[in-house]
């Protein structure tokens, strides 16, 4: 191999293999996703709304929302909208109750004896309890039947399709 403006042969094989440990290393250091990917840990600020644009939360000042891509922290039609986005973007996605909080279950809706509830309660009481592990309940009575009331245990988002302005303002 001839020389190659003076530098050696054997001195141009060694600059080019330390090119490529530089580009490695620098890979290794800056790994830091340039999109949502499986597993990334994103931050985004959000607004909720139903179809009628009644907005049901929002998160757009203050600390952003974190969730981990891919995890069972978030809603899927959430963790869908998310991937492949880059700091940055901003979105309308608009998810069915399918890739929400599910279609409202009739096996959901269960009579309960009118004295275990508080006396002032009515038929749209939201209440809340605890399983037998500590994890919340969230329930809302619909109606009473005699000596019954007929709570209804569906998420209160269940059977809607909710509409989700998003913007990605972080990637780990």
């Amino acid at each position: 191999m001839r020389a190659w403006f003076g530098i050696g042969a054997q001195t141009l094989a060694l600059l080019i293999g330390a090119t490529a440990a530089i580009a490695q290393i620098t890979a290794q250091v800056d790994d830091t996703p340039d999109e949502v990917r499986a597993g990334s840990r994103v931050k985004i600020r959000y607004t909720l709304s139903l179809l009628d644009g009644s907005v049901l939360d929002t998160h757009v000042s203050g600390e952003p929302l974190e969730l981990v891509q891919g995890s069972k922290d978030v809603i899927p039609g959430i963790s869908e909208a998310v991937l492949g986005m880059k700091v940055g973007d901003f979105k309308q996605v608009t998810v069915p109750p399918e890739k929400a909080y599910g279609p409202v279950n009739p096996e959901a809706f269960r009579p309960v004896p009118r004295s275990m509830l508080p006396p002032d309660s009515v038929p749209g009481t939201e209440l809340g309890s605890e399983d037998a592990t500590g994890r919340p309940i969230l329930m809302r009575v619909v109606r009473f039947e005699g000596d019954d009331a007929i709570l209804d245990f569906n998420h209160p988002l269940a059977g809607k399709t909710l509409v989700f302005d998003i913007e990605v303002v972080g990637i780990e």
